[in-house]
């Protein structure tokens, strides 16, 4: 909102012959500039982002967004601004089962390292439900959320060796190259069996695997190849928990 010094707020504004420019600012040295050219029924969009202070920004991309005096009409997020942004959240999906399906989808749109991986916790949860819900972050750009000052001792343990984890593994989510294996997905709302994602740079991998319903008994030939460096998670003998493993190349 327009109270908040760290807001970009409206500078100025002209529009002419179909053509538009806004210039939003705020008081720490950053400059947003949008540009939009009406072609007949579309609409072209060019973004420009300036830090002028010393320190490095981060820029997140909302699932809705707006700017203020200019009408953007139906906007497609995916094609108009993920080359300015530094991070965007993958999905509104953020306490369902399908949550490492559409994680491990996008993988092919969107760079995993900006693609914010929401784990919900909730003070309910079983330690099950917390690996697989941390465990999904490892597919993108963790972030965490829910019940956090509610979580037990033994809830909170799970969730802070999770983001231990993460931070050793953090260069192969940035910076590798995705296959993944598993059973067909055919339904979201009730996925059966099992998914794996092995992102590999180099000779180390980080492989992550979720079981749905049954049958879920996971095919994990790919460690064959690997030695297990670190691993975290639950044992993957029953639904709906989830591991991953840091691997060198053997």
């Amino acid at each position: 909102g327009s109270e908040s010094t760290n807001s970009l707020t409206l500078a100025s504004r002209a529009e002419a012959d179909g053509e538009a420019t806004a210039v939003y600012r705020n008081p720490h040295g950053h400059t947003l500039t949008l540009h939009k050219k009406t072609l007949a029924n579309a609409a072209e969009y060019h973004t420009v982002f300036e830090n002028t202070s010393e320190k490095p920004a981060v820029l997140e991309m909302l699932s809705s967004f707006a700017f203020a005096e200019v009408r953007c009409d139906k906007i497609h997020r995916l094609q108009s601004f993920w080359s300015l942004v530094s991070q965007a959240s993958f999905s509104d999906a953020h306490e369902t089962a399908a949550v490492p399906i559409i994680a491990a989808n996008l993988h092919r749109a969107i760079r995993p390292s900006m693609s914010q991986i929401w784990a919900v916790l909730r003070e309910t949860d079983s330690l099950d439900r917390i690996y697989y819900t941390i465990a999904a972050t490892f597919l993108g750009r963790m972030c965490l959320s829910g019940d956090i000052s509610a979580l037990s001792e033994a809830q909170w343990d799970a969730v802070s060796r999770g983001i231990a984890f993460y931070n050793k593994a953090k260069d192969l989510i940035k910076h590798g190259f995705t296959e993944r294996f598993g059973t067909n997905v055919e339904s979201y709302n009730a996925p059966v069996g099992f998914q794996g994602v092995l992102r590999k740079n180099g000779n180390r991998a980080l492989l992550v695997v979720h079981t749905f319903a049954q049958p879920c008994t996971p095919s994990l030939e790919v460690l064959e190849r690997y030695t297990v460096a670190e691993e975290y998670g639950a044992n993957l003998t029953a639904e709906f928990q989830a591991k991953a493993f840091l691997l060198v190349k053997k």
